[in-house]
């Protein structure tokens, strides 16, 4: 498991992968443009806040692909009109057009970098669409808004204002670059993999209390999931599989993961919180939803979504998911979604703070 940074150099190096880094005082992350331009590792000192399996591969997830970090790929996943499952659900593969991509690099806003690809994106019934996909970060140290007095009042958390933090303004466009219009058919999906080899918390902040987090395969036992009131929650931990999202009409746009430190004894706080914000219209389109594998759940899909894997020891993830309304996209229109990703290192005492007491730590 790649804990550290430098571990993850390594592992790059020896792999052969290419790779950017990008540092702004103490905080850094790594891009690879060879694995579908993917944020590989972010994180301020030492530790690496995202999941990097032991071994890496830019021959496509049948072949050992998944490489962890922070990616983009194209919803929905399922149902006639998915892009990884067959039309009768019995296969799920990635396109390797979408991952690991074929980009290159493109503009980005000044101290950034951005990277673009094309790809035919192709649905379980044979429908097939041209489009691009462009992905833009910049890095800065301290929580963007997060640590302000007040910041509460409007994710349904308390302010963070932890020396240890860094925040990552991430941008990724949808383009239309084929010939007709894309109708609310496609939305973007920003993915985050995080290390769960031992227990840990998501936790989705709510519009209104009471608000249920809806399931995909099955249910979870009580004590997995929970309702702390403005936010819902789960406990993950790698070897069990199940996945869970929060419709668009229920979330406020906040999310995130916590765990404990790693290493031991590393010297750094005892807790690694990472957040995603973003923008959520609860009157858009949502096409990522459960009643693909579920007939009973809502119409509409989900504005955030986790998901925990079985894999255990230093393949044990968990996923932290944003989605973007699919858009209305008349040919060379593109539409992006912007998302802020927090990671910080806390003392227990301020995470109490920030998530309040109804969410298990």
């Amino acid at each position: 498991m790649m804990r550290t940074r430098s571990e993850l150099a390594r592992l790059l190096e020896k792999s052969g992968i290419g790779f950017t880094v990008v540092e702004s005082g103490r905080s850094w992350m790594i891009v690879c443009p060879a694995l579908a331009a993917r944020i590989m590792g972010a994180g301020v000192g030492e530790e690496n806040a995202f999941w990097v399996p032991p071994v890496l591969s830019t021959r496509g997830w049948a072949d050992g692909g998944n490489a962890g970090g922070q990616r983009t790929w194209i919803a929905p996943e399922g149902g006639p009109a998915g892009f990884f499952s067959a039309q009768d659900g019995t296969t799920w593969s990635v396109p390797r057009d979408l991952d690991p991509g074929h980009y290159r690099a493109a503009p980005a806003p000044a101290g950034g970098v951005g990277f673009r690809t094309e790809l035919e994106a192709r649905t379980a019934r044979g429908a097939s669409r041209r489009i691009s996909l462009l992905r833009q970060m910049t890095l800065e140290e301290g929580t963007a808004g997060l640590g302000a007095a007040g910041a509460g009042a409007l994710d349904g958390f308390g302010p963070l204002t932890s020396a240890h933090a860094l925040t990552i303004r991430f941008r990724h466009e949808l383009g239309n670059v084929g010939g007709s219009t894309l109708n609310r058919t496609i939305g973007l999906w920003s993915i985050i993999q995080l290390p769960c080899e031992v227990q840990g918390t998501i936790f989705f902040a709510a519009r209104h209390t009471g608000a249920s987090l809806t399931t995909y395969f099955g249910a979870l036992p009580g004590e997995c999931m929970g309702d702390a009131g403005s936010a819902g929650w789960l406990r993950v931990k790698g070897g069990t599989r199940f996945k869970a999202g929060m419709s668009p009409a229920s979330f406020a746009g906040t999310m995130g993961f916590v765990r404990r430190a790693r290493p031991a004894g590393s010297g750094s706080a005892p807790f690694i919180l990472t957040v995603m914000r973003f923008a959520v219209d609860p009157a858009g389109t949502y096409v990522d939803k459960a009643s693909h594998v579920v007939p009973s759940a809502p119409a509409n899909g989900d504005a955030a979504q986790a998901y925990c894997d079985p894999g255990t020891g230093d393949r044990a993830f968990c996923e932290i998911e944003s989605h973007a309304p699919a858009p209305l996209l008349a040919p060379g229109a593109s539409e992006g979604q912007d998302v802020l990703i927090t990671v910080a290192g806390v003392e227990e005492q301020e995470l109490r703070g920030f998530l309040g007491s109804g969410i298990p730590v």
